[in-house]
């Protein structure tokens, strides 16, 4: 099965899920852009793989621990790919059967990072991720465009035969690349975040630092006016 499309939604307490494009999760385990909204958690988390008509072939559900800084923290390293390689027989969703790796069902190596499906606002943990899906928020698009069941099978031969760039594939072909675009946009938005938030850290340490060394200042200018002014008593009695 080839897998046309990769997509992650990370679950905190009881808010949507994120979904994210597997692009996106490879620049935050770079640490290229980071998650301060999942700062010092573990949470729950589902790698999809979709094959061209954007079925779901493949679920992992893995736990993602973060650190302070909104981090994926450093001991997390789970090959997500090959897990979902490694997957035993799944529900069959939508017509489409699975592979499926969880806690339950999974090598004893990978068992402590993974999570078992469960109720989710009272909703199958399946349909709620179809639902999800249904929603494309990521902006997914198809491999192609299935060719209509009423079209003659002599036409459907014909344009097998000939291929052409209809309007429909053009149209799908840009879509594709305005995806990619965004994917990029937004990876860059995240990695312009991480660097003012750096800078701002950076000149609030500066600012503290300035504080003190002020203040360290002061109370050496005070102690030498205290020093002066002992020093003129004692040359006042002398004389």
């Amino acid at each position: 099965m080839a897998v046309h499309a990769e997509a992650l939604l990370i679950y905190q307490s009881d808010k949507s899920a994120r979904e994210m494009l597997y692009s996106e999760f490879t620049a935050l385990l770079d640490g290229m852009v980071t998650a301060e909204q999942f700062a010092g958690q573990t949470l729950e988390a589902v790698y999809l793989q979709l094959d061209e008509q954007l079925q779901i072939r493949a679920l992992v559900f893995f736990l993602l621990p973060f650190n302070q800084q909104g981090q994926v923290a450093e001991e997390w390293n789970l090959p997500l790919r090959d897990m979902a390689a490694r997957g035993r027989p799944g529900p069959t969703l939508k017509g489409t059967p699975t592979r499926l790796l969880c806690r339950s069902q999974c090598p004893e190596k990978w068992h402590a990072w993974l999570w078992e499906p469960h109720e989710r606002y009272g909703r199958d943990p399946f349909d709620d991720i179809l639902r999800v899906l249904r929603r494309n928020r990521l902006g997914l698009l198809p491999a192609s465009v299935p060719a209509s069941p009423e079209a003659p099978a002599a036409e459907q031969t014909e344009a097998a035969e000939v291929p052409l760039i209809t309007d429909v594939q053009a149209s799908t072909s840009g879509q594709r690349r305005a995806q990619e675009e965004l994917a990029r946009l937004r990876t860059r938005e995240q990695q312009l975040r991480h660097k003012v938030s750096t800078l701002q850290v950076q000149l609030n340490k500066a600012t503290r630092r300035a504080d003190e060394l002020e203040t360290a200042n002061q109370k050496l200018r005070d102690h030498i006016r205290t020093l002066k002014a002992q020093f003129d008593r004692l040359r006042s009695r002398v004389t």
